[in-house]
């Protein structure tokens, strides 16, 4: 004999079950082991690179250590997926004074949605600046703003003379 099962418990069920899928997709995010592909570019002990965390969180393979930045500067990379949202995460360059030269998006080359590394350029235009150094910071995109899952790299940076041979100041 077979019991069929009320359309009210059919209905819990099907709830139920969608929500242990949401909790479950929830979860793979930030919180997944580490990918331990092999770098093919800069990390942060060999680059001098400050992070927010000790896991190599990126892979910066342009600007490279001690190159001097000008006016466009793209910058290219590998990040794990949890660092995008909506494929991109920002970058910011500042001067040694901390005043934003520029800022945009880095998007992802790539699906983005994994825990596996997506490559990622961003492009920065910037007026000469008044500082001789400077800093390049990359962010996750956090939309939660938990303090939590904030991740960043600093990449110190020093800026080429302008064209017309004066140096920055």
């Amino acid at each position: 004999m077979r019991t069929a099962i009320p359309g009210r418990s059919q209905g819990f069920l099907l709830a139920l079950l969608v929500l242990g899928s949401l909790v479950a997709c929830s979860r793979r995010g930030s919180d997944s082991a580490p990918v331990t592909a092999a770098p093919q570019a800069v990390s942060s002990a060999s680059a001098n690179l400050t992070t927010s965390d000790s896991e190599q969180s990126l892979r910066l393979t342009s600007p490279r250590p001690g190159q001097a930045l000008k006016s466009p500067l793209t910058v290219t990379g590998a990040a794990p997926g949890s660092w995008f949202f909506e494929a991109t995460f920002p970058v910011t360059l500042s001067d040694g004074n901390g005043t934003v030269l520029a800022r945009a998006p880095a998007r992802a080359k790539g699906t983005w949605m994994t825990s596996n590394y997506v490559g990622f350029t961003a492009t920065l235009v910037f007026a000469t600046p008044t500082t001789a150094e400077g800093e390049l910071l990359l962010q996750n995109d956090n939309p939660s703003g938990e303090a939590g899952k904030s991740r960043y790299v600093r990449v110190p940076v020093s800026f080429a003379a302008p064209a017309n041979g004066q140096a920055a100041h």
